[in-house]
């Protein structure tokens, strides 16, 4: 047991140092690549998918079209804050226990995430949040990744993999892409 625990450990720390590197480079090296620029703190980036709703069980998933728009500060390379919205762009009913349980019209998702970048520009996304509808609103945890794809100018494409589970009620798959502006 001690060994296995050994070696993880070694692992862990032999891969920790280049991907520490992969992040952030030296003011050294920036300088001599001619890359000392200053880093952009904030994204905003218009969000564009589908969430996939189960409305019934045995029933096959509803999938609706949504959009949004996500603000991020980044203090750090590596980790940031995150308000991500989003408007599921129809009204639908789930049903639970073969009665109709809860109809929502056109909610909006508001979530306030921690964003984790662990490796290049994979991020891992968690946070709490409200889905809110004129009739009730609901509490959820978000959990979610996303990963930038370098463009010009400041800008990136991401593919972006959602889950929200509300509390005491459905839960939500959401699969989309987001066009990201960095400054």
């Amino acid at each position: 047991m001690r060994i296995t625990f050994g070696l993880l450990a070694l692992l862990t720390l032999s891969f920790a140092h280049p991907l520490r590197a992969q992040i952030e480079p030296s003011t050294a090296h920036r300088r001599h690549h001619g890359t000392d620029q200053h880093q952009s703190h904030f994204r905003v980036a218009p969000y564009l998918g589908h969430t996939i709703i189960a409305v019934e069980e045995g029933a096959a998933a509803r999938v609706i079209g949504s959009y949004g728009l996500d603000l991020e500060y980044w203090p750090d390379a590596r980790w940031g804050l995150g308000l991500h919205n989003d408007v599921e762009m129809e009204s639908f009913v789930v049903v639970e226990d073969g009665r109709e349980a809860l109809e929502r019209r056109r909610p909006i998702v508001s979530t306030l995430d921690l964003l984790i970048k662990p490796w290049q520009n994979l991020v891992l996304v968690v946070g709490p949040g409200l889905e809110m509808d004129p009739e009730r609103n609901l509490g959820l945890m978000r959990f979610g990744l996303e990963y930038e794809i370098p463009l010009p100018h400041h800008w990136d494409f991401s593919p972006v993999f959602i889950y929200d589970s509300r509390f005491n009620a459905f839960d939500t798959w959401g699969l989309g892409v987001a066009a990201g502006y960095s400054f």
